[in-house]
C-alpha cells in the first residue's frame, strides 16, 4: 500500500478500554513485541494493566497513559505489518503524541515509554494535590467558551479552554467546582451538551504547571531523531 492519503492518528487519555490490544498481540508479533518492550522499559506488566485491570484502575492517570501508549503503538505496528504502508503524516492527541513519535522513529520505543510513564506519574500526582476534571463543550464557538471560562475562573479554582478539537467542540479543564460551574453557564449560553470526560485530572490547565516543568526536564534527557514521517 502506498503512503498517499494515509495519516496515523493516536488517541489521548479517556479512550482507554479494558482488554485493549489483546487480540492484536495474538495475531501480530509486532504488537506483542511492543507490549514486551514497554513492560521491560517501565517495569510494569502491560498485559496485566491493559487486560486485567478494571475500568476504574485503568482510568487512573498513571495506568491510562502508559496503557494507551502501548496499545495504540501496537495497533499501528500491527497495521503496518499487515499492509506495509508508511504514513504521510502522524499526529497524536495529548499523550498520543508520544505514540506518534515512537511510530515515526523520532523516539525509541523504550525512551517514549519511560517518558509516558514519567508524564503519567507527574500528572497523577498533580491531580491528587489539586483535584480537577475536564468536559467537552459541544455547540459553541471558541470565543464563547473562552469568555465563560474567564468569567468563572479564579486563581484558586481555575478553568480554561484546553483543547480545541474541532469547530463547535472545545474541551475545558480545571478545578472540579469551576468546571461544573462553567458547564452550567455554557449550557445557559447555548451549548448543546457539556460532557464530563473519563479522566482523573485537570490536564492542559494551570493545575498541571508543576508537572509540566518537571516533564520538561525529563524531555531534555532524551534524544530526538529524524523520523520516517512528520
Amino acid at each position: 500500500m502506498g503512503s498517499l492519503g494515509i495519516a496515523a492518528m493516536f488517541p489521548g487519555q479517556g479512550s482507554q478500554q479494558p482488554g485493549m490490544g489483546k487480540a492484536l498481540t495474538e495475531a501480530h508479533a509486532s504488537a506483542s513485541e511492543v507490549f514486551d518492550r514497554v513492560s521491560e522499559a517501565t517495569g510494569k506488566d502491560m498485559r496485566a494493566v491493559c487486560w486485567e485491570a478494571d475500568v476504574e484502575t485503568l482510568r487512573q492517570t498513571e495506568n491510562a497513559q502508559l496503557a494507551l501508549f502501548t496499545a495504540s503503538l501496537a495497533a499501528y505496528l500491527a497495521a503496518a505489518e499487515a499492509s506495509a504502508f508508511t504514513p504521510l503524516v502522524g499526529a497524536g492527541h495529548s499523550v498520543g503524541e508520544y505514540a506518534a513519535l515512537a511510530a515515526s522513529g523520532v523516539l525509541e520505543v523504550e525512551d517514549a515509554a519511560r517518558l509516558v510513564q514519567r508524564r503519567g506519574d507527574l500528572m497523577a500526582r498533580a491531580g491528587r494535590l489539586a483535584p480537577g476534571t475536564m468536559a467537552a463543550v459541544l455547540g459553541l464557538d471558541d470565543e464563547a467558551v473562552e469568555r465563560v471560562c474567564a468569567e468563572v475562573s479564579s486563581d484558586d479554582a481555575p478553568v480554561v479552554a484546553a483543547n480545541y478539537n474541532s469547530p463547535g467542540q472545545v474541551v475545558i479543564s480545571g478545578a472540579v467546582a469551576a468546571v461544573e460551574s462553567a458547564c452550567e453557564r455554557l449550557k445557559e449560553a447555548g451549548a448543546k451538551r457539556c460532557l464530563p470526560l473519563n479522566v482523573s485530572g485537570a490536564f492542559h490547565s494551570p493545575l498541571m504547571r508543576e508537572a509540566a516543568e518537571a516533564m520538561a526536564e525529563a524531555l531534555r534527557q532524551v534524544e530526538f531523531r529524524r523520523g520516517t514521517f512528520p
